[in-house]
């Protein structure tokens, strides 16, 4: 970021404060606040110090965004060798802005219209810029004569148009049929020594070669290029770039059902202090549905409770359908998080935003049935087991639910179905998740597992039929013994740990034998 505005907006959002709050601080008034992120008001040397002490920043940094000067010039300031210590080196050196010729090159060689390739990636979803439109020859011309003359092009920008060329065949053909090209660029970048290539291409071409690989299939290559695309990123001084690779390595963990290892990139992603806000929101956004399916609530609402605000701030820079869909899934989020964690009045408010939101979210299928979910747990930790089998019935009958939205839904029903003394359905439910499909992962499978088990143990229970509930009880700890040793984790998963606490909870009530 290159002026005041900007920077005082990317901070406070990033604090989650307010434009009261940061007024207080800075001793002025909201509505100045708003005018300074806008750009309609300039700082006096006071304010820029008071803000500098507010943020913890360098006074001197402060004061070099706020002076008047056009942007070209302060980046010629920041990337000349003499630029001063405060400048962060994220200025002074990012790959992206550092090199006029590439700059140019990349400018000169994207289509019209075209998605520029840096955003081109599930992580900028949002902004989509439609169909391109371009004169394809006029840009393979200039590709071709750029390839045509070694000696008058530099390497840099030589790779520039190789990535190009491979760029209009992904805009022709689609991110498969690049694939071969990708794959060529990237030898190159790979055999080089001399260092001619910045992180910037790397990224980009890793970044690639990553979509074309996933959309054939090969997800562990994929994930492969797109850790290599996370590391030019950072060689780069690109967090939000990063953020992107990152964001493809969740994406892959978890279609593979390893929402776990999901957990992990995504936390990796959030860390990063410069990270934008929009691209904050995002991972905040995903990582908060990775934890959901990880079954680890507290970590769950407390990720949906942070994105929850930057969600609600209309001033976010991103387009406002996907803000307000973003938004309606950490509310679902934190409402089954509220419940599972037995504090349903705050469930009850997170259940009352969700809906409010939900009619402008759009089609939002998972967040859809997870509100569902939520509201069916709610009836049943409210002694309410009708309302709750009624909420999820339509998720437990069709076939077209997502798998471990069905395995919660039927752990409601079979538990409803036994809080109201129909126990041959509690069994038929809790057989369901015995035998479903398995996801091969731990702890996904061993959770479902243990819900069938305790459905089992709490109709037995009511059914006085002590030595079966015991049984079950006891089955599921030898499955999770078992499954702990094959998991070779480093720490046990929270879920885990909670089917041992129930597991407790349920010997207590049951007695003894």
């Amino acid at each position: 970021m290159w002026t005041f505005a900007e920077y005082l907006r990317h901070e406070r959002l990033s604090r989650n404060l307010t434009m009261e709050m940061v007024a207080g601080h800075l001793e002025i008034s909201p509505q100045f606040v708003s005018l300074l992120e806008g750009s309609r008001r300039h700082p006096s040397g006071g304010l820029v110090e008071r803000c500098a002490e507010l943020f913890e920043a360098d006074p001197n940094y402060v004061g070099f965004l706020a002076q008047r000067m056009p942007i070209e010039q302060k980046r010629a300031l920041a990337e000349s060798p003499a630029a001063p210590d405060y400048i962060p080196r994220a200025l002074r050196s990012r790959a992206h802005a550092r090199d006029a010729e590439e700059a140019l090159l990349r400018r000169l060689l994207l289509p019209r219209g075209a998605s520029p390739p840096d955003r081109d990636a599930p992580y900028y979803a949002g902004a989509d810029s439609g169909t391109p439109d371009w004169d394809e020859g006029e840009a393979e011309a200039v590709i071709a004569m750029i390839a045509g003359d070694p000696e008058g092009f530099s390497a840099k920008a030589r790779a520039w148009a190789a990535f190009h060329a491979a760029y209009l065949e992904r805009m022709r053909a689609g991110r498969a049929a690049a694939l071969p090209a990708w794959a060529v660029l990237t030898a190159s970048l790979q055999s080089d020594t001399t260092h001619a290539y910045g992180p910037a291409i790397r990224h980009l071409v890793a970044m690639q070669m990553c979509l074309a690989l996933r959309d054939l299939g090969r997800g562990e290559d994929a994930e492969e290029s797109a850790r290599r695309a996370a590391a030019h990123a950072a060689d780069g001084d690109d967090a939000d770039a990063a953020a992107c690779a990152l964001f493809a390595v969740a994406a892959i963990r978890r279609s593979h059902s390893d929402v776990l290892g999901a957990a992990d990139a995504l936390s990796v992603a959030c860390r990063p202090p410069d990270l934008p806000v929009a691209g904050r929101a995002r991972c905040l956004t995903a990582l908060a549905d990775v934890l959901t399916d990880a079954h680890d609530h507290v970590r769950a609402r407390a990720v949906a409770e942070e994105a929850a605000p930057l969600l609600r701030t209309t001033t976010l820079p991103i387009p406002t359908p996907e803000r307000t869909g973003m938004l309606f899934r950490v509310q679902t989020v934190a409402a089954a998080a509220m419940v599972e964690l037995g504090d349903l009045d705050a469930a009850g408010i997170w259940l009352t935003r969700a809906r409010s939101v939900r009619p402008r979210a759009g089609a939002d299928p998972i967040s859809n049935a997870r509100l569902s979910v939520a509201s069916g747990l709610m009836f049943l930790a409210r002694g309410r087991p009708a309302m709750a089998k009624r909420r999820v019935a339509q998720l437990v009958g069709s076939e077209g639910t997502d798998a471990h939205i069905r395995r919660q839904s039927l752990r409601i029903a079979g538990r409803a179905a036994s809080m109201l003394g129909d126990y041959a359905t509690a069994h038929a439910a809790a057989e369901e998740l015995l035998d479903g499909p398995a996801t091969g992962v731990y702890p996904q499978d061993i959770v479902a597992a243990g819900w069938g088990l305790l459905i089992h143990c709490e109709a037995y229970h009511s059914e006085d039929n002590a030595a079966r509930a015991h049984a079950c009880l006891a089955e599921l700890e030898r499955r999770i013994d078992a499954a702990t040793r094959a998991g070779d984790l480093p720490r046990e998963p929270v879920a885990v740990t909670r089917l041992r606490s129930e597991i407790g909870d349920w010997r207590v009530r049951v007695g003894r034998v």
